[in-house]
């Protein structure tokens, strides 16, 4: 049976919720996506999350689209989390907590279907 997995994306554009500037990624329904090269040579690749239940609880009230979707590569264990704030001006930055609950990192990302809208 396969694993589906859950992708929190910013409309419009369909790119990463949070992510920005040189560490943003464009997602297209039904096509495979990769990090970008910067990011992947360091091993930090996509993230996802295991379970819808565990997206929703990351969003809270925001309400961001979902995507159920599949992956290729996961990584295990997670590197350590980076700040995004310096983040999306290409620098890596530790950050001084953990990854949300339900995090995988993974290399290859497709989306299948929304689950969740804004509205």
């Amino acid at each position: 049976m396969k694993k589906y997995y859950y992708k929190v994306l910013d409309m419009p554009g369909m790119t990463s919720w949070l992510a920005c500037g040189l560490a943003k990624v464009i997602y297209r329904q039904g096509e495979w996506v990769e990090a970008p090269r910067w990011l992947a040579v360091k091993g930090y690749h996509l993230l996802v999350f295991e379970s819808l239940g565990s997206a929703r609880r990351y969003v809270g009230r925001s309400m961001p689209c979902i995507y159920r979707c599949v992956v290729e590569g996961v990584i295990t264990p997670l590197p350590q989390m980076l700040t995004l704030r310096i983040l999306r001006q290409g620098v890596f930055d530790f950050a001084p907590y953990n990854w949300p609950e339900g995090t995988v990192m993974v290399r290859r990302v497709k989306l299948l279907n929304m689950i969740q809208t804004k509205n």
